[in-house]
């Protein structure tokens, strides 16, 4: 939980010297990193090595003003938080990993959590979940299968959620009924 506090102190310093958007876009390249890209999969990589999620979370990436300004649209105001966005570890360890394992639908392969990070920001489809007043990113995976990360805002800051595999046709099946909608 410390680095990504971390982050969201690190982003407060660049919007202070910088200006919002420049503060933003900024912090979120810096996230991209190759050497922050290589922490995000070790700390992948020992979470499935002990089974256990141990609490953690790690910051992959920052919200763009666009995404801000929806979550500002649809959410009181006490309930906006950092933009930096957490990934916590029982997404890949822990109940809902297990849920998403039996069902066949679990992330596992590590090429998949590289995308999540290094592209972070710039999904195939970023999407408004109307119902539940969430961002969510969908990465094409080919195959006719596609990658979610469900993203919700609270006081405490962006938050991934929810993260597996859905048939693409689900996703073009939720955009058709306005059940998802793009961000624009």
């Amino acid at each position: 939980m410390a680095s990504h506090l971390f982050d969201q102190m690190w982003l407060k310093k660049a919007q202070a010297a910088l200006g919002n958007e420049r503060g933003l876009a900024m912090v979120a390249a810096d996230m991209r990193h190759e050497a922050r890209i290589k922490g995000f999969l070790a700390w992948v990589r020992v979470i499935h090595s002990i089974g256990k999620a141990q609490g953690k979370t790690y910051g992959i990436g920052v919200l763009s003003a666009r995404v801000i300004q929806q979550f500002q649209t649809a959410l009181p105001a006490e309930q906006i938080g950092s933009p930096v966005v957490s990934f916590r570890g029982h997404l890949i360890a822990g109940q809902k990993a297990t849920r998403h394992e039996a069902a066949g639908n679990a992330i596992t392969d590590v090429k998949d959590y590289r995308k999540i990070i290094e592209e972070f920001g710039k999904p195939d489809y970023e999407l408004w979940d109307v119902r539940n007043r969430h961002l969510l990113h969908v990465y094409d995976m080919g195959n006719e299968q596609a990658m979610k990360l469900s993203i919700e805002m609270n006081k405490d800051g962006a938050e991934v959620v929810s993260a597996f595999y859905v048939p693409m046709i689900s996703v073009e099946s939720a955009i058709k009924n306005v059940d998802y909608v793009p961000i624009e």
